[in-house]
């Protein structure tokens, strides 16, 4: 066979995911043959889907060495460098690429997404632009949308919905995000009476009844709420999302419907693993676990032996302690999807349960998938302490990353306390829920919906005005590490990424947990009881794997009124139960970095 149709054979085995095949051809064929940039471009591209990273990099610069202006590999290599968190050099390949070649579409999308990622906006915001205008695509144009939305810029939301619907009128997205945009500019019910409208111009309305299901589930119209995203799932059985939200809304007002739109659905499409899996979660949050393994065994039987649901009847059997059992799925399940950081982690939990240490080729996996899981430098640090490694002390330097703050007082009040007092009133009229989330750390206590910080209220909004001050205060306080997973991450600004908040009663306490999908985590308390000793105490250092003496607390921190508590967010950390009958009201978020690429 010819060097040229060998090469066309590496190319048809990489795209069929043959990689081991195309990898060992591309190889003879560089051995064979004169250095070729095609050659190496691919053989780039099949390492990277192998994740061999380093060998990518090298077929890469090979490649740009024999030809250095090729904008498709560039941007190709600059996709390798996003993956390997060397965020300015894709940032500078991606500009490379684009002076190069103006007209590269792909090339400026990838640049868009980089930018979101490092939480530059307003680049981000311009490569959308100069993509859409090279070539109108409906999902670039939702990227923008939704990049108008985290960023509250609702009157070009609400252009850029009216320019989407122009174009895509039968897509269900231009209306929502309309609709979004008129929440704020004008009226919910303004937005409310849009979407009615749009139900009747697009081809499936399951996504505007949700839409209208989550406005009147903020509202606290809990009825209409039900009826709205009953509507959705009836039109689209395997809708998750409107599975997810109608079953916490069932459990949170003690509905006894709780679980039966799934059971309505899976009568519809019995064999569908979306259903059963999501079926199974929700009634092992509950607390039903027999019923979930019950649910998950059907499932096997019914779909078959699929990575996730093996993986899940694993988890179960975790929590049940039957650890033989779990393991052999959880291998199973691997097995399948060796590049699965949740089954990883899992896995790397359930040894460590097992005082099995042997995982760090685990952790190095999970972390060559995604390096700044925060779940995952949780377990590299709990295996440190175990082993009595001293990167342990390295990783988790509590005296300098766990910082208590005391919060500005707004100009609009005259002390904290008088502030807290207000806002505290506000807080009680958003939490309008009877119990718990299904599936957060909250025992015992309610969750507000939503993002607290896109709230308009005045009181909102001095207080997050409050928090940006002592962000900034706690960020000034660290050095630039570039081997630290938390101190290497530090930016030219910063964003919150999260906010919500808790009200705890009598009793109530947050479970062992980290965030995953954090940086930096803080905890502000708005309203305390009174307690004895721990009592309310935020406590660090103890995690979720229930380990027994092998447990540690690093710090208790009593918390007060009108003070934040910073820590990054790989720290484990929950609360001790309270036993007043007053309530502990706190507003929690995460932050993330902003690298600008400008």
């Amino acid at each position: 066979m010819e060097i040229g149709q060998e090469f066309q054979t590496a190319v048809s085995l990489h795209k069929a995911g043959k990689l081991e095949a195309a990898s060992d051809l591309i190889e003879k064929i560089i051995g064979s043959a004169d250095p070729n940039a095609d050659f190496y471009h691919l053989a780039a591209l099949i390492k990277k889907s192998q994740h061999d990273f380093n060998n990518s990099e090298k077929f890469f610069k090979k490649s740009l060495d024999i030809i250095p202006k090729q904008p498709v590999v560039m941007s190709n290599f600059a996709n390798l460098l996003k993956i390997m968190n060397r965020l300015k050099e894709a940032n500078q390949l991606y500009t490379s690429a684009c002076k190069i070649m103006p007209s590269f579409f792909d090339a400026w999308l990838n640049r868009a997404n980089l930018c979101l990622e490092t939480n530059d906006y307003e680049t981000a915001e311009g490569c959308f632009l100069e993509a859409l205008r090279l070539k109108p695509d409906a999902s670039v144009a939702l990227k923008l949308m939704n990049l108008y939305l985290m960023t509250s810029q609702y009157h070009k939301l609400l252009t850029e919905s009216q320019s989407f619907i122009e174009r895509y009128t039968r897509n269900t997205q231009g209306y929502i995000n309309q609709s979004r945009a008129l929440a704020v500019l004008e009226s919910t019910d303004v937005a409310l009476k849009f979407l009615e409208q749009a139900k009747e111009l697009v081809d499936e309305s399951a996504e505007i009844d949700y839409e209208i299901g989550l406005i009147n589930y903020e509202l606290g119209k809990f009825d209409l709420a039900k009826n709205n995203l009953n509507k959705a799932v009836s039109q689209a059985p395997e809708f998750i999302n409107a599975h997810r939200t109608l079953n916490e809304l069932y459990f949170q007002s003690n509905d006894g419907e709780f679980l039966s739109s799934y059971k309505h659905a899976i009568q519809r499409k019995p064999a569908s693993e979306l259903l059963f899996h999501n079926l199974a979660a929700a009634q092992s949050s509950s607390g039903d676990i027999e019923s979930a393994m019950r649910t998950l065994e059907i499932a096997l039987n019914k779909v078959g032996r699929t990575p996730y649901l093996q993986h899940g009847l694993g988890a179960l059997y975790v929590r049940t302690k039957e650890y033989e059992k779990a393991e052999s799925l959880f291998n199973d399940a691997l097995e399948l999807q060796p590049n699965n950081v949740r089954f990883l982690l899992d896995q790397i939990s359930l040894f460590i349960k097992q005082s099995n240490y042997d995982c760090q080729n685990l952790l190095d996996r999970a972390f060559n998938l995604h390096k700044f899981n925060q779940e995952t430098w949780a377990y590299q640090g709990l295996l440190w302490r175990l082993l009595k490694d001293e990167r342990y002390q390295w990783l988790y330097n509590y005296d300098s990353f766990l910082k208590e703050l005391e919060l500005p007082t707004p100009p609009s009040h005259s002390s904290s306390q008088l502030f807290m007092k207000d806002l505290n009133d506000y807080l009680g009229t958003l939490h309008v829920s009877h119990k718990q989330p299904l599936d957060q750390s909250v025992q015992g206590g309610t969750q507000t919906m939503g993002v607290l910080f896109d709230d308009l209220h005045k009181l909102v909004n001095d207080f997050k005005n409050s928090l940006q001050e002592s962000v900034t205060d706690y960020l000034s306080s660290l050095c630039y590490d570039s081997e630290h997973p938390f101190l290497s991450r530090l930016g030219d600004n910063f964003r919150f990424s999260g906010s919500w908040s808790v009200k705890l009663k009598k009793s109530g306490h947050h479970n062992n947990h980290v965030h995953p999908f954090g940086w930096l985590s803080c905890c502000s308390y708005i309203s305390l009881p009174d307690t004895s000793e721990n009592e309310g105490c935020i406590k660090f250092g103890e995690t979720s794997l229930k380990l027994g003496e092998k447990e540690e607390t690093a710090r208790f921190i009593q918390p007060e009124v009108g003070k934040c508590v910073f820590f990054p967010s790989y720290f484990w950390h929950g609360t001790v139960p309270f036993s007043s009958d007053s309530s502990r009201v706190t507003i929690p978020c995460d932050i993330d970095p902003v690298l600008l690429m400008n």
